[in-house]
């Protein structure tokens, strides 16, 4: 059972935005999350904005229960604890004459953080455990500007997640990552190649085993037959890059990824 409030207002140059929501979920105590968010029209086409809020994620109910799974080392926790977040973020957006650009900076205090835990010793039963204060902080960086038949989107960004207690970087959370999109459209016609890059990064809380960086290129295509219709058609990881996103902290067998792949729709969107 849950209750929600928003508020949304503008006032002039300034805007404010408020939320509060009640859940009632079994099993936990009624929780409650809130945001309140400002922002405030500079001129020229600038926008400052700031954030507070705060957030809880409870655990699934394959993370309480899940039996004692041989086949797959895992087992659930019944004892987990919900995870509890305390969220600031500010940022500047820009948009003006075809060109839009924003940087975000943001700092998430998480108490009992939901952390999958590997198991070393028999019968090697994984299961999810609370981190105790973590934070995770960062920034993000967009762009996007348009030039005649040609429109180019671009993003970086930046993360910092660490347990407090031990300083090490949290598993599986990749610290840079970086994406381009280039496209050009000459009538009916939308052609464009996307580049994304993923640095290394830890896959285990020990921060023991490091996973190494990697890029992916993808094509894509769209024909407009009139103004509801189009053809559709991608062309991922185009040069069949083998990588690892992640790696069995246990027997250390990595993931399977998407190898080269090829998608062809129709695509109906009616005016």
């Amino acid at each position: 059972n849950a209750l929600v409030l928003g508020y949304q207002g503008w006032y002039g140059p300034h805007s404010l935005q408020m939320s509060l929501r009640r859940d009632d979920i079994s099993r936990f105590a009624p929780r409650t999350s809130s945001s309140v968010a400002y922002g405030y029209d500079i001129g020229g086409g600038l926008r400052a904005r700031a954030a507070l809020g705060r957030a809880y994620h409870v655990p699934t109910f394959n993370h309480l229960y899940w039996p004692a799974d041989p086949i797959n080392f895992y087992q659930g926790n019944p004892n987990l604890k919900v995870e509890r977040a305390n969220n600031r973020e500010v940022g500047l957006q820009y948009e003006r004459a075809g060109t839009q650009a924003g940087l975000t900076l943001y700092r998430n205090r998480v108490s009992d953080l939901l952390n999958y835990v590997p198991a070393f010793v028999f019968p090697f039963l994984g299961q999810y455990e609370n981190v105790g204060q973590a934070t995770l902080k960062g920034a993000s960086l967009t762009l996007a500007h348009g030039f005649g038949n040609w429109n180019l989107r671009a993003g970086m960004d930046y993360l910092s997640a660490k347990d407090d207690l031990s300083g090490r970087a949290l598993q599986r959370r990749v610290p840079r990552t970086a994406n381009v999109e280039l496209s050009y459209r000459q009538g009916a016609w939308e052609t464009g190649v996307q580049l994304f890059g993923y640095s290394g990064h830890y896959n285990d809380s020990g921060n023991t085993q490091w996973l190494g960086g990697y890029a992916l290129t993808n094509v894509f295509a769209t024909y407009r037959v009139d103004a509801a219709w189009s053809v559709v058609g991608r062309a991922s990881n185009v040069f069949d890059r083998k990588y690892v996103a992640v790696r069995d902290a246990f027997n250390g067998n990595d993931y399977s990824v998407p190898g080269a792949a090829l998608f062809v729709g129709v695509r109906y969107e009616p005016k």
